[in-house]
């Protein structure tokens, strides 16, 4: 009878160890895939990419901001996400040209930047805003000469402005040099994709862009 009690008592002591052991390893399984897909739905350190399509202009002594042309343009950036709303964007590179003659004008640009962002407001959409500043040079084609154009005192006159590049001629390249700023605004439709607004503009070329951007976040 004794043998039996202990045998039994065995048994229970075996199975309830077993159900504990179970339940612990449960447990752990559960907290470890929370942390994984919390750490995919918050990932700290973004690579983006990002496709302008808009219309740019610069004013200077070559051209009209009025005469604004079609543009596009291609952007890589860094961003370091410190919170669920704020991101420093550390390097961003961006380079633009007109659609009809990008052998002509090309503008590059290296900034840095903040972006904050909204709450989540339909599945992982949200709304998000941007402002970097950094460095320009635009690379610009000199053009045709306005005819009527003379020179007094072995400097260049043409309907009646003055250009300060006396060495220049036709088809020269002539570089700018200055600072930048920009600032958007758009949506994040998911983790990956983002479609939004951004404007640039310079201090040297009074150069001026406005942009419709889609973005792609890695």
């Amino acid at each position: 009878m004794k043998k039996l009690l202990l045998l039994v008592a065995a048994v229970f002591f075996a199975m309830t160890s077993n159900a504990q052991i179970v339940s612990s390893t449960s447990r752990n399984i559960t907290h470890t895939t929370y942390e994984i897909e919390d750490e995919d739905q918050e990932k700290k350190n973004i690579f983006g990419i990002d496709l302008n399509v808009g219309k740019m202009g610069a004013k200077n002594e070559y051209s009209d901001e009025k005469d604004s042309a079609g543009a596009f343009g291609l952007g890589l950036y860094f961003e370091h996400r410190y919170s669920k709303y704020f991101a420093w964007d550390i390097l961003s590179v961006g380079w633009d040209a007109p659609f009809d003659s990008p052998s002509n004008f090309d503008r590059v640009t290296v900034k840095t930047g903040v972006r904050a962002f909204t709450p989540k407001f339909f599945k992982n959409m949200r709304g998000y805003a941007n402002f970097a500043f950094g460095y320009a040079a635009c690379l610009m084609k000199v053009p045709e000469i306005v005819e009527h154009s003379y020179y007094v005192a072995g400097t260049r006159y043409h309907s009646g402005y003055w250009n300060r590049w006396t060495t220049k001629e036709e088809g020269d390249f002539e570089a700018y040099h200055g600072a930048a700023i920009e600032f958007g605004f758009g949506l994040h439709l998911t983790k990956r994709l983002s479609a939004g607004y951004a404007f640039d503009w310079d201090s040297k070329s009074k150069y001026k862009g406005h942009y419709f951007r889609f973005g792609l976040m890695f």
